[in-house]
């Protein structure tokens, strides 16, 4: 695995920093004093794990930030209590000097977060006065075990304080260390895990290492001067794990199992009280008053915990009712068929727009099977219902729904799973609609638009027949005419006889282009010999008009089809070459004719153009947004109940498809291409 660039720029940072700490003590001679080098290469260690969690800080929202910026304050008062307890005049056991203590004040605070929805950031009491006893017990092992002791004490007695007073380090350490891997262990998301269990390696290493510290340090004298690598070498691997911290989206929080919910909420919190007592008995000989104190303060927290225990399994109580009956609310007023089922498919919550679409009204059927309410549910309906039980998301946009009394409808529907708070799927949401109006409507407007097409097509070959047997027959006259009258004006003069030529010329290509459009309007070849014929000519005179190369792919014996599939096969083509001409950019196209199992019959148009907008390729629904043609071409094909394509092809251009099914079977002889 190849390491980023930045990442490698970190670690060779570090390591050049604590190769250089190395460095440091080995050249020292110093016995029990700590090189003032080396305690400035700890500073910058623990500086740098500060400001590498103020980037994480940086990088992260929420839940996350709120978290690295405890952390990174928790190293700000390591980093001072170590420059104070170095280079200012203080007694070994002054209270304000103990920031080394005290430091972990923060990461105990970065305890009580959670990723929460930030709809629910009301603080976690029963967490904050578990923590106000763990305090409490740090505070009586502190006074009565150190502080109270050391006043007045001798050397000796001295000695014994700093090994009570190495004890409670390593204990600290341990809590905390060991908090972080439970709220790792009992984390709520993903963010929680990742955010506790970062934490939590480094504490692991910072306790192993501090606690063979304090051990090599009170057992060796002099101490040797290589126990300042306490100092630099968890900051160093802190600095390294926060600077690998990528923040994660919130995500819904996870329900504790069973026993590590009860392990958490009320087996612990009830111990410490105990523990607490147990301590303060120490106290009781010499301070009788402030072991009560103790006592009675530690009490007191813990019925505080027990109300707001309370309280707060109420208040989650109410949110959970409240929530469930603005489900309730919604689903049942929601103006769509809506069903909401168990694993099981039993009803669990329905809108009233479900029981009036499915006759249900007066009926109550939560608890009840959907295949029991249902008997007449389709098949395919029961098996997207286990494709949703499966994950998956199934819909249909067009669906005829018949009942058992024989009655129909059209539905449009959806199946999705709905998932549980440990994200396993816990039952099938159903959404139906009926469309049956909007099918009816749809039928109306194709029938419609087929009766429009079919009088444009009559339109067309009336004006053809007009243009050919009467306009043009009228230009075919004038023609003859005016050739005859040029056969006998060879006495007139050359610039006459030259009016005369050009007005005949003129009359000769007014007839031919009259005829050509005559036969665009509707070929006289489509109804006489067929199809294919009719193409061949479409192909031949639209490449003498373009100068766009068209090769053709036709069969060489095709039966005849019916006339309508014939005259809209060839208004495709007809409309797709157009295209070709004004929008491709082409300077060749093909044009295929085919069928497949002799049951439908294919026609396709190619160029090496353009292609065609992303929005257009490939979607059969969106065609009609792109022009008046294109509209055209579609509702041809589908009144035939066919179906019509267009793609962009992989290495350019634009192919049309259309394909239309055919009643009975034909035949036919496939041809090379010709151009």
């Amino acid at each position: 695995m190849q390491i980023p660039v930045r990442d490698r720029l970190v670690l060779a940072g570090l390591g050049a920093i604590l190769l250089l700490h190395l460095g440091v003590l080995g050249t020292s001679h110093a016995a029990t004093e700590s090189p003032t080098a080396s305690v400035i290469l700890q500073a910058i260690s623990m500086f740098l794990a500060a400001l590498f969690a103020a980037l994480a800080a940086a990088r992260s929202r929420d839940f996350t930030r709120n978290f690295w910026i405890l952390v990174s304050a928790g190293f700000v008062m390591m980093l001072v209590g170590l420059l104070r307890w170095q280079f200012a005049a203080v007694e070994e056991f002054e209270l304000f000097s103990l920031l080394y203590l005290f430091h972990m004040v923060p990461f105990g605070l970065a305890l009580l977060l959670n990723d929460r929805p930030r709809m629910d950031r009301t603080l976690n009491w029963p967490m904050i006065l578990d923590y106000l006893q763990i305090l409490l017990m740090v505070a009586i092992l502190y006074t009565g075990f150190i502080y109270l002791p050391s006043r007045g004490a001798t050397e000796d007695q001295l000695g014994a304080l700093k090994r009570y007073f190495a004890f409670l380090l390593v204990s600290r350490n341990v809590v905390v260390t060991g908090g972080y891997w439970a709220r790792a262990l009992l984390a709520g998301s993903r963010r929680e895990l990742l955010a506790f269990r970062t934490m939590a390696i480094y504490l692991s290493v910072y306790t192993a290492v501090s606690a063979v510290g304090q051990y090599v340090f009170l057992s060796v004298h002099p101490w040797p001067v290589w126990l300042d690598l306490n100092g630099s070498v968890p900051m160093l691997v802190a600095a390294w794990l926060f600077s690998q911290w990528q923040d994660l989206p919130s995500e819904q929080q996870r329900r504790l199992p069973g026993f590590r919910a009860v392990l958490a909420l009320h087996l612990i919190p009830a111990i410490l009280p105990v523990v607490v007592a147990a301590l303060a008995t120490s106290l009781a000989k010499t301070e009788p008053r402030l072991a009560w104190l103790a006592v009675g303060l530690s009490l007191a927290i813990f019925a505080a915990r027990l109300l707001a225990t309370t309280y707060s399994e109420q208040r989650a109580q109410r949110a959970v009712a409240t929530s469930e009956a603005l489900l309730r609310q919604f689903i049942k007023n929601t103006p769509a068929a809506v069903a909401m089922f168990d694993p099981e498919m039993r009803y669990l919550q329905h809108s009233e727009r479900w029981l009036t679409d499915y006759h249900l009204d007066g009926q109550q059927i939560i608890g009840r099977s959907l295949y029991a309410v249902l008997p007449d549910l389709p098949e395919h309906w029961k098996e997207a219902c286990r494709g949703a039980l499966a994950g998956a998301v199934v819909r249909c946009e067009e669906d005829q729904f018949s009942r058992a009394d024989g009655s129909a409808e059209w539905l449009q529907w959806e199946a999705r799973p709905w998932h549980q708070a440990d994200g396993k799927t816990g039952g099938v949401i159903m959404f139906t609609q009926v469309i049956t109006e909007r099918k009816k409507a749809e039928d109306r407007l194709r029938d419609f638009s087929g009766r429009i097409l079919h009088m444009q097509d009559e339109e067309r070959r009336r004006v053809a027949r007009e243009l050919h047997d009467t306009t043009g027959q009228s230009l075919a006259g004038l023609a003859m005419n005016l050739s005859a009258l040029s056969k006998s004006a060879q006495e007139w003069a050359p610039k006459e006889r030259e009016i005369l030529e050009g007005c005949r010329e003129t009359a000769n290509g007014i007839w031919s282009e009259l005829r050509t459009m005559s036969y665009l309007l509707h070929p006289p070849l489509l109804d006489e010999i067929g199809l294919v014929a009719a193409l061949e000519w479409l192909a031949q005179g639209f490449s003498q008009r373009s100068g766009i190369r068209v090769a053709v792919d036709l069969p060489r014996k095709l039966a005849r089809l019916p006339h309508e599939v014939e005259l809209a096969l060839f208004r495709v083509a007809q409309e797709a070459l157009t295209n070709v001409h004004r929008h491709s950019g082409s300077t060749t196209a093909t044009l295929r004719l085919k069928w497949t199992t002799g049951k439908s019959i294919t026609l396709e148009i190619e160029d090496e153009g353009l292609g065609v907008p992303s929005t257009l390729d490939g979607a059969v629904g969106l065609v009609e947004q792109f022009g008046v043609g294109i509209a055209g071409m579609c509702e041809r094909v589908r009144q035939l109940g066919g179906e019509l394509l267009i793609r962009s092809k992989q290495h350019g251009g634009t192919l049309v498809q259309a394909v239309v099914p055919l009643e009975k079977e034909v035949t036919g002889e496939v041809a090379s291409p010709h151009r």
